[in-house]
């Protein structure tokens, strides 16, 4: 479990890192909207993936973390390794007029899902890219579910 919780302190240190002002930004965001909780050395500290430093995250800082960056890639991360994904809450509208369009539109997006799963395990892509990918394949196959069952009816 310990690899795993190094896994969601990179995927949030990330995160933090593309925030405007990087990880002071985050705290002083988590800060603004959530009040004082915790010091600035706890907040770096809790984001520290190295295997080294004491196992600190909590899950209250991992989704203030993610409600700030508005960045989930830790919760995908989650979910991928429990063996399952998220679906946004929103539902799927299909965005072609028929099922055959929808299913046309299906395969660029699970060929760009494989192509990027190679490149993760060359090292040439992030889990962020690959989880990204995986999102938008399971649209695109939401929006061929919804337009088949309607054309099915």
């Amino acid at each position: 479990m310990n690899e795993q919780l190094q896994r969601i302190t990179s995927l949030l240190s990330q995160a933090c890192a593309t925030y405007p002002s990087g990880k002071s930004g985050v705290f002083k965001a988590i800060e603004s909207s959530e009040g004082k909780s915790l010091s600035v050395s706890s907040f770096y500290a809790a984001l520290n993936s190295n295997p080294t430093a004491p196992d600190t995250l909590k899950v209250s800082q991992l989704i203030s973390v993610m409600r700030a960056t508005a960045d989930i890639t830790p919760l995908r991360y989650l979910a991928a390794t429990f063996g399952q994904a998220l679906v946004p809450y929103e539902g799927e509208e299909p965005d072609a007029p028929t099922a055959e369009g929808e299913m046309l539109q299906d395969f660029p997006a699970v060929v760009n899902f494989h192509d990027v799963g190679q490149r993760l395990i060359k090292g040439e892509a992030t889990l962020t890219d690959f989880l990204q990918a995986q999102e938008l394949a399971l649209a695109e196959l939401r929006q061929t579910t919804a337009r088949v069952i309607r054309e099915a009816k």
